[in-house]
């Protein structure tokens, strides 16, 4: 294997990342000592990719702006 063509990234934009603070806030959740209380889930389409997060409690937050497709 060789550097970085072998690595696949995503991220979230500013506005994703905004929603996903305020989300988690009015969440208040107490927090986990080991981490894993929320699950990024990108999901790369023809389009563009669909962003979802998942929380230990059963709820999700969709994130994708399909305004951007």
């Amino acid at each position: 294997m060789g550097g970085n063509k072998d690595l696949i990234t995503f991220q979230l934009t500013k506005k994703q990342m905004e929603k996903f603070v305020k989300w988690k806030e009015e969440k208040d959740l107490k927090a986990v000592s080991i981490g894993g209380q929320y699950t990024v889930c990108f999901t790369p389409t023809l389009l563009g990719d669909i962003v979802e997060v998942r929380c230990v409690d059963g709820t999700k937050l969709t994130l994708t702006d399909y305004d951007d497709f």
